[in-house]
């Protein structure tokens, strides 16, 4: 488990990234949202140890501080950016001069990673195109095994074979003891994977809950009528869009689009979070 306790960042030039986060962060792959510039990066690079917090610690499972340039720390987690550039020619290479950083890493795993995403180890980064280059890197990546693997905006640039690819090469990689942070805006390519729902909107956390507390306390409907007690209302042209309290008989999958909205709007966002947060039935 991943605590954050008073996290805040202020970049040098004076603007405020993110604003007192303290919350707790379970093993489980992890959906991270929010507008272009919440504060999500700045997060990712603050967990990742890159930026360290201007105020807050950040503790780990053992209870040991996630300091920057810590062996100990560095070994025990992972990031990989929209354009992160590795520091070698191929996966061979990786694996020969970075990999044994990694105690967690996982050759089999790697083996595995790669097939799916269909690459070749020995394949320069050069060499390939951008969605090959990508595809590589998160097979490594995910290989790595780190209790921690942190991951931004990473399936952009992939195909729809290659999403899928990344859905199959996720699930194999996951574990029960690791903890696997997605940072995306097409969350419709990973949805199913998510255990749970974390959103940010200008460097503050509203929301991170399970899937299965909101699933189990709010249901996403859509209508050609909306309902009197609806907690969130969005008109389009083939109907209504809604999020409704579950009264135990209305289990439905996210609406992640309606959700994100509703959550920017203060007033059904403290609704949503009224419903969460109750007692459980």
């Amino acid at each position: 488990m991943i605590r954050l306790n008073d996290i805040s960042y202020k970049y040098p030039s004076g603007t405020q990234a993110l604003n007192g986060i303290t919350t707790e962060i379970r093993p489980g792959i992890h959906l991270l949202m929010g507008e272009n510039g919440a504060g999500k990066t700045t997060l990712l690079h603050v967990l990742a140890t890159l930026l360290p917090p201007t105020t807050g610690v950040i503790t780990d499972e053992a209870g040991q501080r996630m300091e920057r340039n810590a062996p100990s720390v560095l070994s025990r987690l992972s990031f990989l950016g929209d354009d992160l550039q590795w520091p070698a020619r191929s996966i061979d290479e990786l694996v020969k001069s970075h990999a044994r950083f990694y105690p967690t890493f996982n050759p089999d795993l790697l083996a595995s990673n790669l097939e799916v995403m269909g690459i070749k180890s020995y394949e320069y980064f050069d060499s390939l195109s951008l969605g090959k280059r990508k595809r590589a890197s998160i097979a490594y990546a995910l290989a790595l095994g780190t209790p921690l693997l942190l991951l931004d905006e990473t399936a952009n640039g992939l195909d729809i074979p290659s999403k899928k690819a990344l859905q199959k090469a996720l699930l194999q990689s996951a574990d029960e003891g690791r903890t696997i942070i997605v940072s995306t805006h097409t969350v419709w390519d990973l949805e199913r994977l998510f255990d749970s729902v974390m959103m940010i909107s200008q460097g503050n956390l509203l929301l991170n809950h399970s899937v299965g507390q909101i699933t189990d306390r709010l249901a996403f409907i859509s209508s050609s009528e909306p309902e009197p007690d609806a907690l969130y209302i969005e008109e389009e042209a083939m109907g209504i869009r809604q999020i409704v309290r579950n009264d135990g008989s209305r289990y439905t999958d996210i609406d992640y689009p309606a959700l994100f909205t509703a959550m920017l709007n203060p007033t059904t966002a403290m609704l949503i979070l009224n419903q969460l947060n109750t007692a459980e039935r």
